[in-house]
């Protein structure tokens, strides 16, 4: 099972390896689609019509509501019209009845997928189909579909594509908006993948429009050379011991150096409970919390974090950053290559710390090479993705890399 043919059984076993399926499970996923491809038959016989929507030039579908795209895809590509669906799960497609007869009507038992993308084109005719849910069992299907009608698929990418998740093997699409050649290398380098696309190496329009927003929102001068910055990670991490440890690890090194203060930025799911056991005991004017990662804190001397994308936003704003985290860890962001071993315990979190402001100037010339290495286009990302849409929309192809 290396880049996969596209017949039943073998987007059955490509999906049985994504999820990580047992055979019981696979039985119940199986069963479940065959079921709804069944009546997903009889529906498309009984639909007389398929509603329309307005002009429709760009359809984004979006995995939740709250989604960076749904507000700032139509800013983005403003005057063209952008209309927003969510990704709809099995269940949901069955009860609106997101139905129509695909063109080449050969049954499988994904044929409910086929009949969802069917009823997209009919209701929406769009000319672009930007997706962003990695993985989608909907993603073959509807390029199958949309290729008949001369519709391009576009998959936005929300973060590296590190090799822990096996979403990113799908890459059945029509081009592939990528944050930069790391994320092209570790796709291409992975045994199993499903499918073919241009990559496109955009940047992240998403971190671009993080850390140029909400600035001002600290008082001038309070972030300098003695300030450290740690960033959080999220809830359910923050509930493991590791990231426990990691917290007070530098908590208890800014405690015990007068020369430094310690400013928190927290994941934006966070309760604070965790940051707040840490601290209540401790001076309020060594530790404060900071709502928003951007270039107000571009003076802090370095940045502290977990496995989190968030170490991209610090070393794009200019911070240096020490990543934290226990020994087993694989290197997902190729930290090691640019930077040495990351911390573990205190005392290498000290003299990673110490090694780091000693050689200043080398670890931030190897900081500029990892944000290059993973983010391209770095200050115009936003630019590169307009423009690639915009050709697309115009009937014309971006120039890609060949990815499958």
């Amino acid at each position: 099972m290396k880049n996969l043919k596209k017949n039943s059984w073998e987007y059955i076993l490509y999906f049985r390896w994504q999820q990580r399926r047992n055979l019981f499970d696979s039985i119940i996923f199986l069963t479940s689609h065959f079921l709804a491809s069944i009546i997903a038959v009889l529906a498309v016989r009984l639909r007389k019509t398929i509603p329309q929507t307005e002009k429709t030039e760009i359809l984004f579908l979006y995995r939740e509501k709250d989604s960076f795209l749904v507000t700032e895809l139509p800013k983005l590509m403003n005057p063209y019209k952008v209309q927003s669906a969510l990704h709809p799960n099995l269940k949901t497609i069955l009860r609106e009845r997101l139905l129509a007869p695909p063109q080449k009507k050969q049954f499988s038992i994904f044929y409910i997928y086929d009949c969802y993308a069917a009823f997209l084109i009919k209701m929406y005719n769009p000319k672009v189909i930007v997706t962003e849910r990695n993985g989608s069992i909907l993603s073959p299907f509807l390029k199958k579909q949309c290729a008949k009608n001369n519709i391009p698929i576009v998959h936005f990418a929300f973060s590296l594509t590190t090799d822990n998740y096996r979403n990113y093997s799908m890459i059945d699409y029509d081009y592939y908006f990528l944050y930069g050649r790391s994320s092209f290398d570790k796709i291409s380098n992975r045994e199993h993948k499903l499918g073919n696309c241009q990559a496109i190496i955009t940047g992240s329009w998403q971190i671009q429009k993080r850390i140029h927003s909400h600035l001002n929102s600290v008082a001038p001068g309070e972030i300098n050379e003695n300030c450290l910055i740690l960033v959080g990670s999220g809830p359910n991490y923050e509930k493991l011991e590791s990231t426990k440890n990691f917290y007070k690890l530098l908590i208890d090194f800014t405690n015990k150096n007068d020369s430094y203060n310690l400013i928190f930025k927290p994941h934006p799911r966070s309760d604070l409970q965790l940051w707040a056991n840490l601290t209540k005991n401790l001076p309020e004017n060594k530790f404060s919390i900071a709502n928003y990662l951007n270039l107000d804190l571009k003076n802090a001397k370095l940045g502290f974090c977990g496995y989190t994308n968030a170490i991209l936003d610090l070393a794009k704003i200019g911070i240096i950053p020490i990543l934290m985290a226990d020994e087993k860890v694989p290197d997902l962001f190729d930290y090691e290559l640019f930077f040495g071993k990351f911390a573990s315990n205190s005392n290498e979190l000290e003299e990673k710390i110490n090694t780091t402001l000693d050689n200043y100037r080398l670890y931030d010339d190897q900081r500029r090479k990892f944000i290059e290495y993973h983010l391209s286009n770095v200050n115009n990302s936003e630019k590169e993705i307009k423009n690639n849409l915009t050709k697309l929309l115009k009937g014309k192809s971006p120039q890609g890399l060949n990815l499958n």
